[in-house]
């Protein structure tokens, strides 16, 4: 269910999947989230939190692409794979420069309702 979740907000987003690139760019990684509610009939309410990564050589880029983002998924009005409750846990921030690549990142959190009973 999360890498279909990973595919369906990359698609979203344009954001790859996995570690920045040394050429810049903009990605996304499972970041740590709380556990979710498991139901009688072995469904359950998931937390996920994705980490937003955008590397680029002017920080007006970096930040420009984590605000559309941001905007792309808490005003989309229904989302695939049974994604609800979304929002901005942390808004654009600097991390770090690297050479002449500024790194900024940005936290999503939402709940998804898996289906998967095992």
């Amino acid at each position: 269910m999360q890498t279909d979740i990973l595919s369906y907000i990359s698609k979203l987003t344009g954001a790859g999947i996995g570690q920045l690139p040394e050429e810049g760019g903009l990605v996304l990684q499972i970041a740590p989230s709380s556990v979710g509610k498991v139901y009688l009939d072995g469904s359950s309410s998931d937390n996920m939190s994705l980490l937003f990564l955008s590397k680029y050589k002017t920080q007006r880029t970096a930040v420009a692409n984590l605000e559309k983002v941001c905007n792309k998924l808490t005003r989309t009005k229904r989302h695939a794979h049974g994604i609800y409750n979304l929002e901005v846990a942390t808004q654009p921030n600097y991390i770090d420069k690297e050479g002449d690549f500024w790194i900024y990142s940005c936290i999503i959190n939402f709940k998804y309702y898996n289906k998967e009973v095992f």
